[in-house]
């Protein structure tokens, strides 16, 4: 199907990848977890991880022991602080840039088989990676951070110490990398426990460090060790599997075309071994039985941003997946380049790479254009409170409307308000206020005084809201 020892497939996907993603590089953010991220990252910058003494008063972040903390990781965060100190819109570049890293790691490892490079394709040719390639999550920097780990790993001269650091550093980067990684480096110590022992000893070892940052950051924050955030907002009770019905499905589906037979990931033959298919298999499992997925509401569109919890799975899944495809494809002879072939079938397969190559052009295009014009209707959301709300003002926002202030965009101390409540509060009087809705829909009465608010219309062909920026009576 694709010639053995090609390059050339590997390089274009590289090279496309990187055009498309430059000439449509993000304007802005609209994720409400990329509002918390830039908040924390704004924090760092100021020298803290508490939010409330580096100044930041946004209502936003989980209220403990006197201090606003946030949920998301630090380590991550940290990536974003030279953007944070110079321009923040080049914090996109951290998960443009892992992304390519993992394209690298997985043509290593794909090499190391004896298979063409060219397999890279099934990474490119993920959706879930191409949208959040484009974020300030950290889903695509974690994931591809246990690809590494699992290329050092998973190799005849195995290198476990490395893998500990880079295993550990994804799951610093986000917490669900931490059973990903340990069901990963279980699988491999199972194949040869006895033997491995002491390897895994090692990499035990070198995920200490981490460890040993991760507990003292809980320690700081919480005030335990063993407790963080997600925790004490109850994030744990949030697996008990009451979507698994439609949430399995979804995921496994998902798995079977991202990548190209993506199932191959949970055979021991064609993974080699246990520990793609432990990793793999909890990826699957924790996103099934998880609460939430991202997406819901969205339609057909949600499918890509659905994708969040699966891009481990997805990325560790394209070694597999190739195996299985190069192995079924053998039997067919492809021509070189320029020579005649008479066997229909070949022909056919002659045409494969530049196929992919072209779908992954169309596609990518095709979501970055759909997520640019997403969030153009955001950015003018952001311009048009920038420019009716100055800093330090006192503001009253709803559901919808709180994540469009991001501290990179101006300072203002924020009282959130359910969008279908009424503020009351007699102290806040005088305040500003910022209610969205969907077009045409009104703001409860109440919400907004003398004189009457303004309405800015948000539109665009993926996204349309009504904004209404007043004060509060």
């Amino acid at each position: 199907m694709i010639p053995r020892h090609s390059e050339r497939l590997f390089w274009a996907c590289i090279a496309a990848f990187l055009a498309i993603w430059v000439a449509l590089y993000p304007g802005t953010y609209a994720i409400e977890d990329e509002f918390n991220i830039l908040s924390l990252a704004v924090s760092l910058s100021r020298g803290t991880v508490l939010l409330d003494v580096a100044g930041l008063d946004l209502d936003a972040d989980l209220l403990w022991n006197g201090h606003r903390i946030s949920k998301f990781s630090p380590f991550h965060a940290a990536m974003l602080v030279p953007a944070i100190l110079t321009d923040w819109r080049l914090g996109f570049a951290v998960a443009g840039g892992f992304t390519v890293l993992g394209a690298f790691v997985l043509r290593g490892m794909l090499r190391r088989e004896g298979l063409s490079s060219g397999w890279v394709a099934l990474y490119f040719l993920c959706p879930g990676i191409w949208f959040y390639s484009r974020t300030l999550m950290a889903a695509v920097p974690a994931s591809v951070m246990v690809l590494l780990g699992a290329s050092l790993l998973l190799r005849e001269n195995s290198r476990p110490g490395l893998a500990g650091m880079a295993l550990s550093l994804g799951a610093l980067f986000h917490p669900w990398m931490i059973p990903v990684s340990a069901a990963l480096a279980i699988g491999w110590w199972l194949d040869a426990p006895r033997a491995r022992l002491r390897s895994l000893t090692i990499l035990t070892a070198a995920a200490l460090p981490a460890a040993a940052l991760l507990l003292s950051y809980n320690a700081f924050t919480t005030g335990s060790p063993f407790q963080n955030a997600y925790s004490l907002l109850g994030t744990q009770y949030g697996f008990k599997g009451e979507n698994i019905a439609t949430f399995l499905p979804f995921y496994a589906g998902s798995l079977l075309l991202m990548p190209l037979a993506g199932w191959a990931a949970l055979s021991r033959r064609w993974s080699g071994g246990l520990a793609l298919p432990a990793a793999v298999g909890t990826i699957v499992l924790m996103a099934s039985l998880y609460y939430f997925r991202d997406g819901l509401g969205y339609g057909p569109v949600g499918l890509l941003p659905g994708q969040r919890f699966l891009i481990p799975a997805s990325m560790l899944a394209c070694l597999p997946a190739a195996r299985f495809l190069s192995h079924h494809a053998s039997a067919i002879r492809v021509p070189a380049p320029g020579s005649p072939a008479r066997d229909p079938l070949a022909r056919l397969a002659a045409l494969v790479p530049a196929a992919a190559l072209v779908s992954f052009v169309i596609g990518f295009t095709g979501v970055c254009l759909g997520h640019g014009a997403y969030l153009d209707a955001h950015a003018s959301v952001q311009a048009a409170i920038r420019s009716a709300i100055p800093d330090g003002a006192t503001v009253i926002v709803g559901d919808r409307a709180f994540k469009e202030f991001a501290p990179v965009l101006g300072t203002w101390h924020l009282v959130q308000v359910r969008d279908n409540r009424r503020p009351i509060d007699a102290g806040r009087a005088g305040a500003f206020a910022v209610w969205i809705g969907p077009p045409e829909s009104s703001p409860p009465q109440g919400w907004f005084g003398s004189p009457a608010p303004m309405r800015v219309s948000a539109r665009s062909w993926v996204w349309n809201r009504d904004v209404w920026i007043g004060t509060n009576p």
